[in-house]
């Protein structure tokens, strides 16, 4: 029974250490006439089969456009890049020229 107060007791300390605090994100509209785009890569492994997308969103959050790729293989840095990279090569190809980054 020792044992199981233990055990009860310990498992009690971890969950109330396990939050300390709350923080709420949420995406964030770009100053007017500004467009933000927002992007994500990945990978399987560390280099390994690794995909991107993203999308653009205007000042009042309406869909401009938004993409997938897949990229090959590559590490996880090199998805975030490629996202980021074809992200902007879109945005340049819908003339839009005033671009915000959030990754």
């Amino acid at each position: 029974m020792s044992r199981t107060k233990e055990w009860v007791s310990s498992s009690r300390l971890a969950k109330e250490r396990l939050v300390k605090s709350v923080r709420y994100i949420a995406w964030s509209f770009p100053p007017p006439a500004w467009v933000k785009l927002n992007t994500d890569g990945s990978s399987r492994g560390n280099p390994g089969e690794s995909a991107g997308g993203g999308l653009l969103r205007d000042d009042v959050g309406n869909w401009i456009v938004g993409f997938g790729v897949n990229i090959g293989v590559c590490s996880v840095f090199g998805a975030e890049f490629w996202a980021l990279f074809h992200g902007l090569k879109i945005a340049w190809e819908e003339r839009v020229r005033k671009v915000i980054v959030a990754f």
